[in-house]
């Protein structure tokens, strides 16, 4: 099976590269049970999105360290609040050498992509960051043709969705989750035994899930507060995917939409009153709140079957795609009628 990753894709994992789901894709890749491509586009696109990860994140580092200066004051918390030196262009080469790597260890082709399309003429698409492709669709759907293949476009990219409707050499997919769920089934390892083992871990991998959920921390994203004491009630429409799988194990993803109770604190708008002397606002009061709250989650794991029969699913494991969960209080409802 031929697979090309988009651009969208190793960004969206956030170019890391030991991903359950990059490690995945590499192994399936090393059995030879998937040819990766890449269009040069892509390569170039990935490099040049690292170059802006790294300057965003050297701003982020500064503006911290100074707003944070207050904390160099504590005990309590071991805080590194000077301006950091970020050496910009050394870490932009060491990341971007990681992406190379992952492609050699992937034994990825790259498609090259001309001027011009191999029937001689000029394609143009907008791609869905508004990068302007020249022959990269038709560079892919002339390397088909010439390999005899139908090639697996993967990522969430509304131009390579456009340019496979209807088309008979490609097809898509928008995520990698889903393209390798599709891979697993193709090569003959997903049996029903399989299945019905990670389908019988499915009460222990939830229970976990919200165990990881409840330890991630929680902030106000629209004006400044905190929440505490969350305390998850139910776990809608979850959903397992298989990733790989092997004799020995299997590593899978899994989704759904957390509902959960949690107290949020945060300036009351209505105190609000103007300073002269500081030019601001001050609040006099804070608003106190238990809030029923929503979220959809994601994040991935690894299981062993307890034996070559795949009777059972053991020593499970799952970390959690995200850390941090950002409410807002739009989405609020007060459980305490305030």
């Amino acid at each position: 099976m031929h697979v090309l990753i988009c651009a969208e894709t190793v960004v969206g994992e956030g170019f890391r590269y030991n991903s359950e789901r990059l490690q995945a894709l590499r192994r399936w890749a090393s059995r030879g049970q998937v040819h990766v491509l890449v269009t040069e586009v892509a390569c170039g696109e990935v490099e040049r999105e690292i170059l802006r990860g790294v300057r965003r994140a050297s701003r982020a580092a500064r503006r911290f360290a100074q707003e944070a200066r207050i904390l160099r004051n504590s005990s309590q918390q071991d805080l590194t609040t000077e301006v950091p030196d970020v050496d910009v262009s050394g870490i932009t080469e060491e990341l971007r050498q990681q992406w190379r790597q992952f492609l050699k260890d992937c034994h990825a082709e790259v498609v090259c992509v001309g001027v011009e399309s191999a029937s001689g003429q000029q394609v143009r698409y907008q791609a869905g960051r508004g990068v302007e492709r020249d022959g990269e669709a038709e560079a892919v759907r002339a390397w088909a043709v010439a390999g005899g293949c139908r090639p697996m476009i993967v990522g969430p990219d509304e131009a390579w969705r456009d340019a496979t409707l209807g088309s008979e050499l490609l097809d898509y997919v928008p995520s990698l989750e889903g393209a390798l769920q599709e891979v697993s089934v193709a090569s003959g390892r997903l049996s029903d035994e399989g299945w019905n083992a990670l389908r019988g871990a499915e009460s222990e991998i939830e229970g976990m899930f919200v165990e990881r959920f409840t330890g991630a921390a929680f902030y106000l994203a629209d004006r400044d507060g905190q929440v505490d004491e969350v305390v998850v009630r139910s776990m809608d429409d979850p959903e397992l995917v298989v990733l790989d799988i092997s004799d020995r194990g299997v590593a899978f993803e899994v989704r759904g939409t957390i509902n959960f109770e949690a107290s949020v604190t945060y300036l009351d708008p209505r105190s609000a009153v103007w300073d002269e002397r500081r030019g601001d606002y001050s609040f006099l009061e804070e608003v106190h709140e238990r809030a029923s709250l929503s979220v959809l989650a994601s994040g991935t794991g690894v299981g062993r079957f307890d034996s070559p029969r795949h009777e059972r699913l053991e020593d499970l494991d799952l970390d959690l795609d995200e850390q941090e969960f950002g409410v807002r209080l739009d989405d609020v409802t007060d459980l305490w009628g305030q």
